[in-house]
Parts: structure tokens; C-alpha cells; sequence
């Protein structure tokens, strides 16, 4: 209300300008307690999900562990079938350390992950060799969309394809195993765009994984020839040494993924190359039908 008094009327207005200031600081001081609440119900959230995650990848390795540790005891019971079930318990307790080192709670020193890896290839190797198998590699797409790692009694360019329940360990053809990079390339597929169906983006998508993600190489520069039915792979730093080993993870993840969006058999083949990096990995398959 206006009066002839100066005073009073400037006294008005300003207490008009108090009452529209905006809030008060007991209302600042309620947003901060909320968002102090919403802060910890997020941080409470998103440890929930964290453990959750290393909860089951947890489960995972114990099972891979308890898969090698039974192989091995049946390895003593079953005396014809020792040389697969000791190759069945070294790909358990590797894959169970491979699992356990990416949960995120412990760390684990590629040095001894290394080790554990070269003892596993080299009993592979050494029960290959006393069986005079070939030294080719395919892996192999089956009918129930998984891939398996066949090592051939005889070269053969057009290796015989696999059934989906066929058993893993020798049969007539060779020896059929389940390749180390099988899961790997399924947390790959899991989180990638769906667009990467081509040879060429999924072997860049797994190039990035491998560098990034996974650290099991410092580079990983690939190079797909889709005419030619080749990729070819330069790899360096690996965290499990020489790659020209028996299903290296590094080597192994790069023909399964191919085999899988190729829909066909992949033959992998490493060797030392000194130009473009500490190893060449190179995945071939028959390109007559090719790849879109």
C-alpha cells in the first residue's frame, strides 16, 4: 500500500524485493541434504551392480577351476582317456585364471598368467606331437553357432565340419577342443554396436578390445584382404608371450570371431614379423563364396 511518506513507502519495497528473492537457506540447505541422498543412493547403486558383476564372474572361475580339477582326478581313473582329460583340466585352471584376473578385485601379474598359459600350450604341443597330428589350425563354426578349434590327423585343405554336439578330444579326423578365445569374443559381441557384421569391423572391434579392454597386447594393427580371403593381424607387447603358441588367447580370439560372423572354417597361422610388429597373425578361409 502506497503513502505520502517517502520512507515508508521505500521500506515497502523493499520488503516486497525480500519476499521475491527466491529461496531461503533453509530451502538451500534442504537441496544439498538431497542431493547429499541421491549422491549415496547412487554410489550405494552402482557398487551393487559392481558386486553383482564380480559376483558372478566369481561363480564362472570357480566353475572353470572345479571343470580342471575333476578332469584331472578322472585323469586317474580313466587311463585311456588321460591326454584329453589332462588337456580338459589345463584349459579349466587357465580359463579359470583368465576369468579371475578381469573380475576387477584382484590384480594379476601378466608374468605369472604367462607361465600358467605356456605350461598349458606346451603340454598341448607335446600330446599333439606324440600323436603325429598336423601342425594346422582351423577353427571351425558349427551347426548350434559356436566354434570349435580342430587340429587336423592329415592336412587337409576343405577340413569336414564339426556337428554342434560333437564331444570334445580325438576322433577319427583329429583332435576337437573349445578355443580359449570363445569367451572373449562373446564379451566383445555382448557390448559392440550391431552393425559389425563384416570381416573387417569385427576384426577391428576385437583388435580394440584386446588393446583396451582386455590388455593382452599393446598393439594390434589389422589389415583384411575380403578378395583374397585373408586378415592379417600385427601384434606386439603380448601379456602371454610368444603368440605362435598352441591357441594363444591373442591368436585364438581373432579366428573365432572370423569363423563366427564368416560363417565358414578359418585356418590361423602365426609367425615372427619383425617389419610391422613382434608377430603376424594371420587368419585365412575360402573366399570363392565371399563375405559381404
Amino acid at each position: 500500500m502506497r503513502t505520502d511518506n517517502p520512507d515508508e513507502n521505500v521500506d515497502a519495497s523493499i520488503a516486497d524485493t525480500d519476499r521475491t528473492r527466491g529461496p531461503t537457506q533453509g530451502d538451500r540447505v534442504e537441496l544439498e541434504h538431497r542431493v547429499e541422498r541421491l549422491r549415496s543412493q547412487n554410489e550405494r547403486l552402482r557398487d551393487g551392480v559392481s558386486n553383482v558383476r564380480r559376483h558372478r564372474l566369481r561363480l564362472t572361475a570357480l566353475g572353470f577351476v572345479g571343470l580342471g580339477v575333476l578332469s584331472f582326478a578322472a585323469a586317474f581313473v580313466l587311463p585311456s582317456g588321460q591326454e584329453v582329460l589332462y588337456a580338459l583340466a589345463g584349459v579349466g585352471l587357465f580359463a579359470g585364471l583368465l576369468t579371475r584376473s578381469v573380475t576387477g578385485s584382484r590384480f594379476v601379474e601378466s608374468d605369472d598368467a604367462e607361465r600358467i598359459y605356456a605350461t598349458c600350450a606346451a603340454n598341448y604341443e607335446s600330446i599333439l606331437a606324440r600323436r603325429g597330428l598336423e601342425t594346422d589350425r582351423w577353427y571351425l563354426p558349427t551347426d548350434d553357432d559356436r566354434v570349435r578349434l580342430f587340429v587336423p590327423a592329415e592336412s587337409d585343405d576343405a577340413p569336414r565340419p564339426v556337428e554342434g554336439g560333437a564331444s570334445v578330444g580325438f576322433g577319427e579326423g583329429g583332435l576337437v577342443l573349445e578355443p580359449i578365445g570363445t569367451e572373449f569374443v562373446r564379451e566383445v559381441a555382448g557390448t559392440g554396436p550391431d552393425a559389425t557384421e563384416t570381416p573387417a569391423a569385427t576384426v577391428e572391434q576385437l583388435s580394440d578390445a584386446l588393446e583396451g579392454r582386455f590388455e593382452f597386447a599393446t598393439a594390434a594393427e589389422p589389415a583384411v584382404d575380403i578378395d583374397r580371403g585373408r586378415a592379417e593381424i600385427a601384434v606386439s607387447g603380448s601379456a602371454f608371450g610368444a603368440v605362435d603358441r598352441f591357441d594363444h588367447p591373442v591368436a585364438s580370439t581373432f579366428a573365432v570371431g572370423l569363423a563366427e560372423v564368416l560363417e565358414r572354417p578359418v585356418r590361423l597361422e602365426v609367425t615372427d614379423d619383425t617389419d610391422r610388429g613382434e608377430w603376424l597373425v594371420r587368419c585365412e578361409w575360402d573366399a570363392e563364396t565371399g563375405a559381404d
